[in-house]
């Protein structure tokens, strides 16, 4: 066999069928961050944060006590992730299908928490809140 028998080592990448959707990809990248210039930021707030921070906001409006809001929220998140664990152990769905799940729809129940109980811009001031934030 000569050298001129063997193909290069470009054709033989160019033939690899890993090749051509990994270049769409980066082609997509490059045009997704002319078109748009913030993609590549992250800017989402995670659906668990969400309805946590709702639950929060609420119970303060509610004028409950510092330590039980702190508990209202750890048990709105304990609540997500245990929907999430039955979705996955009981229903037999995919973990990232569950995931997706909450993360549809967790934003929106934030949402609806704070307009149920604190209209579309709950305000209010918190020690605690400020406390935590400073560390």
């Amino acid at each position: 066999m000569t050298q001129s028998d063997t193909p290069s080592t470009l054709s033989r990448v160019l033939q690899s069928r890993a090749v051509w959707p990994l270049l769409a990809l980066v082609l997509i990248f490059a045009v997704d961050a002319i078109v748009s210039p913030n993609f590549f930021q992250i800017r989402i707030v995670g659906s668990i944060a969400a309805i946590s921070g709702a639950v929060i906001a609420w119970r303060i409006q509610a004028g409950d006590p510092h330590g039980l809001i702190l508990i209202w929220a750890l048990l709105a998140a304990l609540l997500c992730g245990a929907w999430n664990g039955a979705l996955v152990a009981v229903l037999g769905i995919q973990p990232i299908i569950a995931t997706l799940i909450l993360m549809v729809s967790g934003r929106g129940i934030g949402m609806l928490i704070n307009l149920l109980y604190g209209g579309t811009d709950p305000s209010f001031e918190s020690a605690l809140l400020q406390g935590l934030s400073t560390g």
